[in-house]
């Protein structure tokens, strides 16, 4: 779940973006392309197969004590986040074009990267760098993430959060060059395609959905026909004795 569950809230989507955009309807389809992009992303990292949980042991701490410390730490990086990215501008990124400093703070924070969205005129290209921005969180974000993570390997978290940004900014150009229900059917055709992939969906005759391995024998929900081979005998239970 690490790999796709680590998203922006419709809080911050909806109550931050429309400083950013003019038009609701791009807020929403922004949405939309976030959380598609996650479950794209789930789909292809997620095993088919069930696995045991991963054991995480935690030490014994008051709750309190524990969230304090946890916000101590979120609140850390903002801030150092946020004077590191002080810093860049008045020397650096002032002598950048606008696109690339943009990028570049996007890139380090997600919430300066947004209100710097402002600087770009063009609101398409606008659109497009905060799908991207919003499924990339930044580094502010990753190093928050990786401070409580406790034991938890941070290497599907990273590939997750690839993934996601790569599909959002493809979505987003195709929303934008191509119109949302057209991007609505290719979303459609890709999800058919990954889940026939993983072998989640058996295209034969007859459709049959969730035919996954389960123990080594298959057991999808639907059977595509009834099947002419004789059912198999189970073993009987045999009593041993100790002689």
């Amino acid at each position: 779940m690490l790999s796709f569950c680590s998203n922006a809230g419709p809080s911050f989507i909806f109550g931050f973006l429309p400083l950013v955009f003019s038009d609701i309807h791009r807020i929403w389809q922004i949405w939309l392309i976030h959380i598609g992009s996650a479950v794209l992303s789930g789909m292809i990292l997620c095993k088919s197969q069930p696995q045991a949980a991963q054991q995480v042991t935690m030490k014994n701490a008051p709750v309190m004590g524990t969230a304090v410390r946890s916000m101590a730490m979120i609140c850390g990086w903002v801030t150092v986040f946020r004077v590191f990215i002080c810093f860049l501008e008045r020397w650096f990124f002032r002598r950048l074009p606008a696109l690339i400093s943009v990028v570049l703070i996007g890139l380090l924070e997600l919430t300066n990267g947004c209100v710097s969205l402002q600087k770009i005129p063009d609101e398409t290209l606008r659109f497009i760098l905060c799908a991207g921005m919003l499924s990339f969180g930044g580094l502010c974000v990753h190093m928050q993430t990786m401070s409580i993570l406790q034991g938890l390997s941070a290497k599907n978290y990273w590939k997750g959060k690839m993934l996601q940004t790569f599909f959002s900014l493809q979505i987003a150009c195709a929303t934008v060059f191509a119109g949302l229900w057209y991007t609505l059917t290719g979303l459609a055709v890709l999800v058919v395609l990954i889940l026939a992939m993983q072998k989640r969906l058996v295209i034969s005759k007859k459709m049959v959905y969730n035919a996954h391995s389960i123990s080594g024998r298959k057991s999808p929900c639907y059977f595509a026909k009834k099947s002419n081979a004789p059912a198999a005998i189970a073993p009987t239970e045999q009593n041993w004795r100790k002689g």
